[in-house]
């Protein structure tokens, strides 16, 4: 309660959920340099098995015989990859979402790529990853708009074949969504009508996309 109070008060741009975590995680391990940035250590060392069964998942879509070649390639691309790396080492929460994002990846592919029955912790997974997402970052609604377009699309056509269950399914998995998140939607909402960043400069085009690829590829 006094984080979330803090939170507010102090006009915090994030959301609470990494912080959150941060708490029982600081429970646990104390309060130190090593402790803080072990969090996101910990977290970049689950994403490295959450990508891993990402490509599992997609390789199966290709040629089962080489999906685990795959996930292997796939975990592998993420354990050298500098941007991974310099998050994994920072008390933010930026490891955290990259783990959501991986999992939400993962679970929409099974869902609408290789349209198999969604059994009911399936659904509480779709649910609580994407609220753990919204709670971690505000950027996370880009990733799970583009991927509610995509996936809204698919199921409609399944729908007017006349298979609507999906569908409704999905439907009701995001308004649970929304009911979680519904908390924090009005400090999110002033967030985004009044934060304002000291230093904002926006660079030219090429020079954006220049220093986007020159993080990615060397952190």
């Amino acid at each position: 309660a006094e984080a979330l109070q803090a939170l507010v008060q102090h006009a915090d741009p994030h959301p609470p959920g990494y912080y959150l975590l941060l708490i029982a995680w600081c429970r646990l391990y104390g309060v130190s340099v090593v402790s803080l940035r072990g969090f996101s250590a910990t977290v970049s060392m689950l994403s490295l098995l959450a990508m891993y069964g990402l490509g599992c998942e997609l390789g199966t879509l290709v040629h089962h015989q080489s999906a685990r070649l795959t996930g292997l390639f796939a975990a592998a691309l993420l354990a050298l990859a500098p941007a991974e790396i310099m998050y994994a080492h920072e008390g933010r929460m930026y490891a955290q979402l990259g783990l959501c994002t991986i999992l939400l990846l993962t679970l929409y592919a099974r869902l609408g790529l290789r349209r198999t029955a969604w059994r009911r912790w399936h659904w509480a997974a779709l649910v609580l990853v994407e609220a753990l997402a919204l709670y971690t970052h505000f950027f996370a609604v880009f990733l799970i708009a583009s991927l509610a377009l995509w996936m809204l699309a698919r199921l409609l056509l399944q729908a007017r074949r006349g298979d609507r269950r999906p569908l409704l399914q999905w439907l009701i998995s995001q308004l649970a969504v929304a009911a979680l998140y519904a908390p924090w939607l009005p400090v999110t909402l002033e967030r985004a009508a009044g934060h304002v960043t000291g230093t904002t400069y926006v660079p030219p085009l090429g020079q954006f996309a220049s220093q986007v690829w020159s993080f990615l590829l060397s952190g």
